[in-house]
């Protein structure tokens, strides 16, 4: 167990990396860390080969113990070349975290989009668009996801995050029962959530007819009262919303 302690002496790291890997391949319950950390440090090509190379022996335990090491590996591969790499060498134990490491690296990546449809099915984008939430990619990651057909994934991410972009994105593919509930689970979570300039901006100038239809759905008092500041350019929202506060507890 000397190597996988990060005991390298003697190792010619390039030379002998069928030696690193029968280790990794043996090491059962022992920890990989220390081994991960001694080749980031001493060569991390080699770290690269042992992890996502032809011969790795693959496994959740590795590629969990190497996301420490994202920089180190993405130097060897590339990320568009790494990511996909270690998604399929961790398996179903390994995916969300990989997937979820390479979205906060990479927020605005594009092929962040279909690693996040292999990992998550339905619900694809969620920990895309959780993760990058306060990025400037946001809006167009939330983008990317709508024109790939992802719906599900935005309207939980609007729940998760409070931000209203999703319904946005949501409206600009004509994804109009979507856009219902993401705007609504964005207001539950965030009732200053800036809903009506978001969706105006897709919708056009006069979005008074559009926000009729949201309305309806609003479940906080404290959502509704926040909406209502914003629409009073807005003549049928703003009487609609009068009566809809009056009748929340």
């Amino acid at each position: 167990m000397t190597l996988l302690s990060g005991d390298l002496t003697g190792v010619d790291l390039r030379a002998q990396t069928d030696v690193l890997i029968d280790a990794v391949r043996c090491a059962g319950d022992h920890p990989l860390g220390p081994l991960l950390d001694a080749l980031a440090e001493a060569d991390p090509l080699a770290l690269a080969e042992v992890v996502c190379g032809t011969r790795s022996p693959g496994g959740a335990a590795l590629v969990l113990a190497a996301l420490t090491h994202a920089e180190r590996i993405e130097g060897a591969l590339s990320p568009r070349g790494a990511w996909p790499r270690l998604l399929e060498l961790g398996g179903p134990e390994a995916a969300l975290p990989v997937l979820t490491t390479a979205a906060r690296r990479h927020p605005g990546a594009s092929w962040l989009v279909a690693l996040s449809r292999k990992v998550e099915g339905n619900k694809a984008g969620l920990a895309h668009l959780t993760a990058c939430a306060n990025h400037p990619a946001f809006a167009q990651a939330c983008r990317n996801h709508a024109e790939a057909g992802h719906v599900e994934g935005l309207v939980l991410a609007s729940g998760a995050t409070g931000r209203s972009e999703p319904a946005a994105a949501l409206l600009g593919v004509g994804k109009f029962d979507a856009m219902l509930r993401a705007a609504g689970a964005a207001l539950d979570t965030a009732p200053e959530s800036p809903l009506v300039a978001q969706l105006a901006a897709v919708w056009g100038p006069e979005p008074d007819d559009l926000f009729v239809r949201i309305l309806p759905i609003l479940r906080r008092k404290q959502a509704a009262e926040a909406l209502r500041s914003h629409c009073r350019h807005l003549p049928k929202s703003a009487r609609l919303l009068d009566l809809i506060i009056r009748g929340m507890v």
